[in-house]
């Protein structure tokens, strides 16, 4: 089953719900962090979270896992346990050693 991964800003309102979400594929993090960035003040709070996501051509998405990035490092792992690729960890690093 493929794996796929992207980044996504969540906007939340005054309510703590999610109010928007953008999304990018899994190598712009820089550009998800320029959305936060860009969008943030109008939001009561904003957060980038790598997704995981488990596909299968009959269900589609079979599994989703959350792994939110909190000042500039990523957990061990997804919220269910799923190991995050190092390749994404190296984008992590990169963006904020850039930064």
């Amino acid at each position: 089953m493929p794996v796929t991964y992207e980044w996504k800003v969540e906007l939340i309102d005054e309510h703590g719900d999610i109010a928007d979400a953008l999304h990018f594929s899994d190598d712009e993090l820089r550009d998800a962090l320029e959305a936060f960035i860009k969008n943030a003040p109008d939001y009561n709070a904003a957060e980038i979270v790598l997704v995981r996501d488990v596909w299968d051509d009959i269900d589609g998405i079979t599994d989703r896992q959350h792994a939110y990035l909190m000042n500039g490092t990523l957990p061990d792992a997804f919220e269910y346990g799923a190991k995050i690729p190092a390749r994404l960890r190296g984008i992590v690093d990169q963006a904020f050693i850039a930064n």
